[in-house]
């Protein structure tokens, strides 16, 4: 696993100018590459599964899923013995909140996720994500959101927005363009 140190020293080796330029800007640009390449390649996909409460429609994100910060959510299945069952991405409307069946329906709403109908039984839901990587702030934090695998596109990209920063818009352009040749497309692995 890369430390924050690591991508500091990458983006040095690329940058004549980095000695001028404020350690916070790069450490910025660090966690915004990290932030991208997660998007771009689906590296922070987990999944969680908990149990529903009978009779209650609304979970708030933070009960579910603690401090990780969302950037979406990829799909909700309710288990219903050994089957599991997808979930439709809902939009608010008028429903029978009193109504309680096995729910067929969610969407997010005020930081919550929403179920209808509502639960009439403690169901397993499991909800496939993508998280924001925790961000490196000290130079010996680890990543432990990015693979090792993604280590030289994250620093490429940092290096890219580190040059913007600093006025080199060209030198930011190419360092991005090999960032993104390295992971083939902005939509690689979605599940």
């Amino acid at each position: 696993m890369a430390t924050l140190n690591d991508y500091l020293t990458f983006v040095s080796g690329k940058i004549p100018t980095y000695s001028s330029i404020p350690q916070a800007t790069v450490i910025n640009a660090i966690n915004d590459a990290r932030n991208q390449v997660a998007l771009w390649t689906g590296c922070t996909k987990t999944n969680i599964k908990f149990n529903l409460t009978q009779g209650t429609n609304l979970y708030p994100l933070t009960t579910i899923f603690g401090s990780q910060v969302l950037t979406g959510i990829i799909s909700v299945w309710l288990w219903i013995g050994t089957f599991r069952y997808p979930l439709e991405k809902g939009s608010i409307g008028n429903y029978n909140w009193d109504y309680q069946q096995y729910p067929t329906t969610y969407w997010i709403i005020s930081q919550s996720i929403r179920l209808y109908p509502t639960p009439s039984s403690s169901y397993p839901l499991e909800i496939y994500y993508t998280y924001q990587p925790n961000a490196l702030a000290y130079p010996t934090d680890t990543d432990n959101d990015i693979p090792t695998a993604f280590y030289q596109t994250v620093g490429l990209l940092a290096s890219a927005y580190t040059a913007i920063a600093d006025g080199n818009s060209q030198l930011g352009q190419l360092y991005e363009q090999m960032a993104q040749q390295q992971t083939g497309s902005n939509h690689m692995g979605r599940w």
